[in-house]
């Protein structure tokens, strides 16, 4: 073999046609550089810190808005605790100065809004029993209790109603919340008593302007 002949065959064009122009291959990423690459970054300490890093500070996160909520829980718990018990300090001690005037005025105190002592005494247990709801309730309503107790027979009936009411506490959120007016004639079994003194209001207001 010649010289030329084993020059040619060590050298990597030993074959090539010098009038073929030079084939370059493009090495593609196959399957395998891929699992490769993404097995590099798993591997990444920098990668792993990172995403642990992100897990815990989300964890943190959930954390102490999870917190926040059982301290905010807990707290309006506390308050209504305090509200219940307080209004109910109230009601006994109302319940006793009341019959501390003596049996036989309470007795007429009682026969004129039309409740038994039994009935009396349930409804001191109803929440906030000892707080005049009636009269807050109708200047929400822009009606003079004042006026309106001229009304005796009137203002006996509905307070009884007000005190035997199962919706005292309702009630309550709303006077407090000043939209009572909005939302009474959902539950107050007053309602329709409401609208008549508001209706004859009227009425004498119309008269006067006549007049």
């Amino acid at each position: 073999m010649s010289r030329d002949l084993k020059t040619r065959e060590g050298s990597g064009d030993a074959w090539r046609d010098p009038a073929r122009p030079v084939r370059r291959r493009t090495i593609l990423a196959s399957g395998l550089t891929k699992n490769f690459a993404l097995a590099q970054r798993a591997n990444d300490p920098s990668t792993l810190f990172s995403l642990s890093q992100r897990s815990e500070e989300g964890d943190r996160g959930k954390g102490f808005h999870m917190a926040g909520n059982l301290i905010s829980g807990t707290v309006e718990a506390w308050r209504s605790v305090i509200s219940l018990l307080t209004d109910r300090r109230r009601s006994r001690a109302a319940t006793r100065e009341f019959w501390a005037m003596g049996l036989d005025e309470c007795t007429g105190i009682l026969n004129d809004i039309g409740l038994s002592r039994s009935e009396f005494d349930e409804a001191m247990r109803l929440p906030y029993a000892s707080q005049d709801l009636l009269s807050s309730a109708m200047r929400s309503i822009d009606i003079d209790p004042d006026s309106f107790q001229s009304l005796e027979a009137a203002h006996r009936f509905m307070s009884r109603i007000c005190i035997t009411c199962q919706h005292r506490r309702q009630c309550h959120g709303h006077l407090a919340a000043f939209d009572f007016e909005s939302h009474y004639q959902d539950f107050c079994p007053n309602s329709v008593n409401f609208a008549d003194l508001q209706a004859d209001g009227r009425s004498q207001s119309m008269a006067g302007k006549t007049c």
